[in-house]
């Protein structure tokens, strides 16, 4: 039989891993916070694909649609157009819908980020509270007797 102890061990070391990789998360988001531009952008498109969703009786794709959006770059004045870094079945965004955005000034092709708590921070919070959750029961099961 395994030891109680060993699994906690490694309960506990999957959450230091996540608890890093939230770190990270945050890291890379407070150094896009540092580099990009605000902006006004109008969303001009919805463009959906059709991703894979796993359940517990297997699974079923289902179509996730990303805002596509048209903006000015702030500096030069050319007008981009970039795909949101965020898709979802039920998109919160209409086409014609103007919304403030955050984008990367150097990298003008990558996605842009909506600006809001949720889109900017969602990750590293997911990481951060599954990692507080693997720690405990981690602790939980080596201190047991």
């Amino acid at each position: 039989m395994l030891n109680p102890k060993l699994i906690g061990v490694v309960i506990g070391l999957t959450g230091v891993v996540l608890l890093i990789s939230g770190a990270y998360f945050t890291f890379q988001q407070m150094a896009f916070l540092d580099r990009c531009l605000e902006t006004k952008a109008v969303v001009i498109d919805l463009h959906w694909e059709e991703e894979w969703v796993e359940t517990e009786e297997g699974g079923y794709f289902t179509w996730v649609g990303w805002p596509v959006f048209q903006f000015v770059d702030v500096r030069t004045g050319v007008q981009v157009t970039a795909r949101g870094s965020f898709g979802s079945p039920d998109p919160p965004f209409s086409v014609g819908q103007e919304v403030d955005i955050l984008y990367d000034p150097e990298n003008l092709s990558d996605l842009v980020t909506v600006k809001s708590f949720w889109d900017i921070w969602l990750l590293p919070i997911v990481f951060f509270f599954v990692a507080a959750i693997f720690i405990s029961v981690g602790l939980i099961v080596i201190v047991r007797k």
